[in-house]
């Protein structure tokens, strides 16, 4: 027969039982917490081992990719090379002199490419010189946060970084940066046909290119960066592809030439855009980007217009095509628009905004 407890008999066993609960509990909890501090100890020497690990890689003086094309390439080549031995880059702006938003943007696009973050990490600080360190802040690396500068304004960025995936045309893309920087240029959102046309044929000319890789398939970056003081926004889009010499159907007497000396890249390059050569695939839609890319500009809807591929540098404006050292990883296109230009060529004709 069961026996039964007194009341205060009965009390007192559920104390005591509640009591070793407690004591498992905290025991349990004790040792959950030296457990943890434990990982902690174990992460916080791997970090710092890490760390240790960190090589701190000089920048070019004048940290501009439309100026300095080959030491801003150079930079780039030995900054990937130091990350894949699995190591922290820590690209060093401190002393710079000159710096434009096309470096940063081809800095950030390295960072960010899949096969980079595989290995290490890359990292960078800001300049020491105040005024490139406002225009560093100013590219939009930080986003749509606000940032505190040198004359003590707390603002938003001039400057705004797309970054998207290959798969589709982002016609948004193109229509928010033309947004952005024409209420800085101007005070109010215009239509600039011209630069949403460029913005659309750069992103087609990316998805024209693309692998079926998902590690090795292109990312592009979009960026524009409102200069106040001179009143020019500065457009840059990049793509990380296999760059557009690498994707043309050379007829037989072409490739005879490059062979023999007779003609480089530049030359193609030059011949692309006056639209004699065309991509290798043969599609109708296809080797019309560079061309009518080309006809905006020569109809003056924008200006500066810079494009590097493979290892050719073209400054189309000043009509210098020249080959570089060292070939430039994908496809870089640079062009502007200039508040007093527009002006002068609004009050002619309005050309600029068919």
């Amino acid at each position: 027969m069961r026996k039964i407890k007194s009341h205060q008999k009965y009390n007192e066993s559920q104390r005591q039982k509640n009591k070793k609960r407690l004591k498992r509990k905290l025991s349990h909890k004790k040792r959950l917490e030296n457990w943890k501090n434990e990982l902690k100890d174990n992460f916080s020497e791997i970090y710092k081992n890490y760390r240790l690990e960190e090589v701190k890689v000089k920048s070019p003086e004048n940290l501009s990719l439309i100026q300095e094309p080959e030491k801003v390439i150079d930079y780039l080549e030995k900054i990937e090379n130091i990350s894949s031995e699995r190591k922290t880059v820590l690209c060093d702006l401190s002393d710079i002199e000159g710096l434009t938003s096309d470096a940063i943007i081809a800095i950030i696009a390295l960072s960010n490419d899949p096969k980079v973050k595989r290995n290490g990490r890359i990292v960078g600080n800001v300049p020491k010189n105040q005024k490139l360190a406002d225009k560093f802040y100013d590219s939009g690396i930080f986003g749509e946060q606000r940032i505190k500068f040198a004359d003590g304004a707390i603002r938003q960025a001039h400057g705004a970084i797309f970054r998207k995936h290959n798969t589709q045309v982002k016609a948004d893309v193109a229509s928010a940066l033309i947004k952005f920087s024409t209420e800085k240029l101007f005070g109010e959102p215009l239509k600039l046909k011209g630069v949403y046309t460029t913005l659309i044929e750069c992103m087609n000319n990316t998805i024209n290119h693309a692998t079926l890789d998902e590690d090795d398939r292109e990312v592009w970056w979009a960026t524009v960066y409102f200069d106040e003081e001179r009143k020019i926004a500065f457009f840059n889009f990049l793509d990380n592809g296999v760059g557009i010499l690498e994707s043309l159907d050379l007829k037989w007497h072409n490739n005879i030439k490059l062979k023999a000396g007779l003609k480089d890249n530049s030359q193609i390059l030059r011949e692309v855009l006056e639209g004699k050569i065309g991509s290798r695939i043969g599609l109708s839609y296809r080797g019309k980007g560079l061309p009518e890319i080309y006809k905006r500009f020569k109809r003056e809807q924008f200006s500066r217009l810079i494009i590097i591929a493979n290892n050719v540098f073209a400054d189309v404006e000043k009509d210098d095509f020249r080959i570089l050292n060292k070939p430039f990883k994908g496809t870089f296109f640079h062009w502007e628009i200039s508040y007093d230009k527009y002006n002068e060529l609004a009050a002619n004709d309005g050309s600029h905004s068919e």
